[in-house]
């Protein structure tokens, strides 16, 4: 069976669940939940240099539908199916995928279990990244959440994972907080392994984040990734014993004083082949913004990374500005505009700057 097959079998099966049966419903209606959310986007560059979207494309980008049922007051089962893309299997366009998929067990509310595929929870978005109306920039900060698009190698931590998370929220005085520990299967560089079904060595990754508010508008957090990626032979492509270790280490800050948000991130992630040749990127981000009448939020921003601190001039930036707008209850709309620039010596952008404008609708129901 075909992981696309496969997929559309889980799909029909929860909506399934959420259609009663003759005689009987599969599931509690009253313990169903169905949300979800999609996103189209629009992105042209002017320039004929860079890396930007010439041809000024619409771009359907996703369609999710979550669902999470509770079989008991202290059991959560939650999936997120999502379609990218415009999917169409047949043509091999597009991609269908579980986003995360877990059982949930809560003990109390300072220790909840999780078993399944996870969402790594590092730094502020990587968890709610496909919730597009979550998230009032036109993306996610590239700098942390996808550094290959800027010079890095790879990406500073895996999008999800199957393993086992351990989380919860904690209140200390007047001090509130919230924690987050995984440990999984991790990531693997051999794209065609199924890193969600079995593990390519033995070596166990493990995330974890701890964010603390010391008032009620300042949240403070650090984040922790390290995993053992499997070394494989470049002629024969066969799996050796050589690991190269990564290691990512980031901290956040979101100050939200009445209207006002001003939110950072900063990440150093290492990488350390069996060479021992290490690479280091250090990447930044912040923005600030406002709401006005509880519907316009302008804002502006600025990226940086740094794929490489032992290669001069390779530095790529990213700012600009940009107007997040709540159209009707949950339908946002974006504009933004983003000037990427580099040093010569980016292997991605090479030192050519370009302009994108960009659009979107976010919705959520």
């Amino acid at each position: 069976m075909t992981t696309t097959t496969k997929l559309t079998v889980a799909t029909l099966v929860l909506l399934a669940c959420a259609t009663p049966a003759y005689g009987q419903a599969l599931v509690n209606q009253d313990r169903l939940r169905v949300n979800g959310y999609t996103n189209f986007e629009y992105e042209y560059s002017p320039n004929m240099a860079g890396r930007g979207d010439k041809n000024g494309s619409f771009d359907a980008q996703e369609f999710d539908l979550v669902f999470n049922i509770l079989p008991s007051d202290r059991l959560r089962l939650s999936a997120d199916l999502r379609w990218e893309h415009g999917v169409a299997s047949e043509d091999s366009r597009g991609n269908m995928a579980i986003s995360h998929g877990f059982a949930e067990y809560t003990v109390v509310d300072a220790l909840k279990l999780r078993v399944g595929k996870i969402l790594t929870p590092f730094g502020i978005y990587n968890e709610i990244h496909t919730a597009k109306p979550a998230i009032f920039l036109y993306r996610e900060p590239w700098t942390i959440a996808k550094p290959d698009k800027l010079g890095f190698p790879r990406r500073f931590f895996t999008r999800s994972s199957t393993g086992v998370e351990a989380l919860g929220n904690v209140h200390l005085g007047g001090v509130e907080g919230d924690y987050a520990l995984v440990v999984s299967n991790g990531d693997t560089p051999k794209t065609s392994m199924n890193i969600f079904e079995e593990d390519d060595n033995s070596n166990k990754a493990v995330t974890g984040r701890v964010r603390v508010k010391p008032f009620s508008s300042l949240t403070l957090g650090v984040s922790y990734n390290h995993d053992q990626l499997t070394e494989y032979d470049a002629v024969t492509g066969a799996a050796t014993s050589l690991r190269t270790r990564q290691e990512s280490v980031g901290g956040l800050l979101q100050w939200q004083p009445a209207s006002f948000l001003l939110e950072g991130e900063v990440l150093r992630g290492t990488l350390t082949p069996s060479t021992n040749v290490e690479q280091v990127g250090t990447g930044y981000y912040g923005s600030a913004s406002y709401l006005i009448a509880d519907r316009f939020r302008p804002y502006v921003f600025y990226q940086t990374l740094d794929p490489n601190g032992s290669v001069a001039d390779d530095r790529a930036n990213v700012w600009g500005p940009g107007l997040n707008t709540r159209i009707d209850g949950a339908i946002f709309l974006k504009l933004e505009v983003s000037r990427f620039t580099s040093g010569v010596n980016n292997k991605k952008l090479k030192g050519n700057p370009y302009t994108e404008l960009t659009a979107a609708v976010a919705v959520a129901f």
